[in-house]
């Protein structure tokens, strides 16, 4: 399955979120604030080193992210089109 749209997303979402927060664990808190392992869930998420090893972004995820960006979702959604088709042409 090609997930390089989904990657692509979560480069965008990491250098906003290095943008607006002191650190990941902030951002992370911030996300997904019900979960209980919210640190742990957005390291799988961002983890490329371990790319077995990442975890896929749900639709709600990336929602919930977009929300804690202060950023409108469908925005998120058409700047990280533009990127790729950017790299495409280039």
């Amino acid at each position: 399955m090609d997930t390089r749209f989904e990657r692509a997303f979560v480069e965008y979402v990491k250098e906003q979120a290095a943008l607006k927060y002191k650190n990941h664990t902030e951002f992370a808190r911030k996300a997904f604030p019900d979960a209980s392992d919210s640190i742990r869930i957005w390291r799988k998420i961002r983890n490329e080193e371990m790319l077995a090893e990442s975890r896929r972004v749900s639709l709600t995820e990336a929602y919930a992210m977009s929300a804690a960006l202060g950023m409108e979702f469908p925005n998120i959604i058409w700047q990280v089109d533009q990127l790729l088709k950017t790299k495409q042409a280039g």
